[in-house]
């Protein structure tokens, strides 16, 4: 296995959000090293096979920064984990007009 162009555990993001600290958890009990780097404010994916958790990270980032950004945004979430009601918080306190269907 090739070694990550960034170790995502070293990005302030990505080691202290929940939705981020489950990722990590999980990605690492299946020995998957998640290969992304952020580069003239576009995401790279380098990892030589995708998975699920390169997608998981850069949705979960992007949802980040629209909250932190105010801006609106539309995701779709089963709630299967904590954190995304933890998202779905912090777009309340931020006001954004949050509505669950």
């Amino acid at each position: 296995m090739n070694k990550p162009f960034l170790c995502v555990n070293k990005f302030p993001f990505f080691s202290c959000l929940p939705d981020s600290i489950s990722f990590i958890e999980k990605a690492t009990s299946d020995n998957y090293n998640i290969n992304i780097a952020l580069i003239e404010n576009c995401i790279v994916d380098y990892s030589d096979s995708k998975h699920t958790y390169e997608g998981s990270f850069i949705s979960s980032y992007i949802r980040h920064l629209m909250v932190k950004n105010n801006k609106s945004f539309v995701f779709e979430s089963v709630f299967s984990h904590p954190s995304k009601i933890a998202q779905l918080q912090d777009a309340v306190l931020t006001s954004l007009c949050s509505k669950i269907y």
